[in-house]
């Protein structure tokens, strides 16, 4: 296998994916690698799928005239997965080429990555996440909207919910910090 660059289309079998619950082979649009404290390489890509019809509340960008992708194709630079079996890259068939789309994707996924920095990641029940989500100091959004799996709550620890990420709000005005 070559040297992946952002960019780049691979085709890649998601069943060898570390955070997705969905099997498959798939377009993914390669965004960057990592070396973790466990010498393990680990591939970060970004989902492609078809464009939204209507308003949508997570950023994509639309790719369109990519011989490699379908007409109305959109990329989801919030929408990660992990990778670190390279054998789940089946091919690379081409890249996008179009500076501005590349510029869009790359502005959206390092604004993500900032604000996933200061975030706190965590499983929550209907119940608790009324908590969080009336909190005035709190921002929260699921962390996969298309995920069916739910997990053990982390604050409650007794049903069952999404996972979700909170970020602390941004407050305007005379008493905001």
């Amino acid at each position: 296998m070559r040297e992946l660059r952002f960019g780049d289309i691979c085709i890649t079998d998601l069943s060898r994916s570390l955070n997705t619950p969905k099997t498959g082979i798939v377009p993914l649009i390669y965004l960057s690698s990592e070396t973790g404290e466990d010498s393990v390489q680990t591939y970060r890509f970004c989902k492609v799928g078809k464009k939204p019809d209507g308003l949508s509340i997570r950023p994509f960008v639309v790719i369109d005239h990519n011989p490699h992708l379908r007409n109305g194709s959109a990329a989801y630079p919030t929408q990660t997965v992990l990778v670190t079996d390279t054998s789940a890259i089946l091919s690379v068939p081409g890249s996008i080429e179009d500076a501005d789309i590349r510029k869009e994707i790359l502005t959206i996924f390092e604004t993500a990555k900032r604000e996933e920095k200061h975030a706190i990641i965590m499983a929550l029940c209907p119940r608790c996440r009324k908590d969080f989500f009336l909190d005035p100091h709190t921002m929260m959004k699921r962390l996969d909207p298309y995920s069916l799996v739910e997990h053990q709550c982390d604050f409650c620890q007794v049903r069952n919910g999404h996972t979700y990420v909170i970020y602390k709000r941004k407050l305007y005005g005379g008493n905001g910090k």
